[in-house]
């Protein structure tokens, strides 16, 4: 008699879906852009599922061609003009009679004028931070310039006293650089994201998983036993993972993707 197989959770089945789409990303140059194209799906218009062109292709597939991007647009545009259906006045205010609910998020989020509508107080507090922030930004993106070889826009801030280093995070999410370690790093850390999630004991919250595959892409100093031992070390100081008997196991895993990783942007 077979021995039946043990049921897969709807959450491993969306994890390993997930790693096999990042895995199926390749590097593409569009209009003069570095994007990330997933190879595994099939040509707009051919008759063959999964294609590009839809919203599931950039959501799920991780695909940021022009037709998946777009498509997406649309589809977000459409559920905004949802959501603004779901208002009442108050106080001479339109707030969002979605936002405290059981999926929705609280008041007082960036997305709860974007995306909700709400002109609460705490909404609108937030929305004004957000700008605050994507002033600063913009500021930091004004020092971009293109390299003479290439044409990659590399920023003139990085390096300089008062900012990170190139080969971080933020350099390439914040600062807008795209050199070779910045965007090295910003890929690595989707990379770490997604092997962390699927790992993850128990439910993973978003920020606690981003923050710790950034300070692991930060340890990297082309030393892969230090960096194993550095990831080591992250995961015994971590509230979660200090209380697994897999950190070794785990430790392993993200130090070979590091590695892994590196040797992939320097072919």
């Amino acid at each position: 008699m077979t021995k039946a197989s043990a049921p897969v959770s709807d959450y491993d089945r969306h994890t390993q879906f997930r790693a096999r789409a990042l895995d199926g990303l390749r590097e593409r140059t569009i209009n003069g852009r570095v994007v990330m194209v997933s190879i595994l799906l099939a040509p707009a218009g051919s008759g063959l599922t999964p294609a590009h062109g839809t919203s599931a292709g950039y959501a799920e597939y991780l695909c940021r061609c022009e037709r998946c991007s777009e498509a997406y647009s649309v589809y977000r545009q459409h559920l905004r003009e949802q959501n603004l259906l779901y208002r009442k006045e108050v106080k001479g205010r339109m707030v969002s009679t979605l936002l405290g609910g059981k999926n929705s998020p609280k008041h007082g989020v960036v997305t709860g004028t974007y995306w909700y509508g709400c002109e609460c107080k705490p909404c609108q507090q937030a929305k004004r931070d957000s700008r605050s922030q994507a002033d600063t930004r913009a500021e930091y993106l004004t020092h971009l310039v293109p390299r003479e070889d290439d044409g990659v826009l590399v920023s003139t801030l990085l390096g300089t006293e008062g900012y990170p280093e190139h080969g971080t995070y933020v350099g390439a999410d914040w600062y807008g650089c795209w050199c070779e370690q910045c965007r090295w790093a910003k890929n690595t850390v989707a990379r770490l994201y997604y092997l962390l999630r699927r790992d993850w004991p128990g439910r993973p919250a978003r920020g606690a998983v981003s923050a710790l595959s950034r300070a692991i892409v930060a340890v990297w100093s082309g030393s892969l036993p230090a960096a194993r031992e550095q990831i080591v070390q992250l995961l015994r100081d971590h509230p979660v993972w200090a209380a697994t008997d897999l950190i070794e196991d785990e430790a392993d895993k993200l130090a070979n993707t590091l590695a892994g990783n590196k040797k992939e942007r320097a072919a």
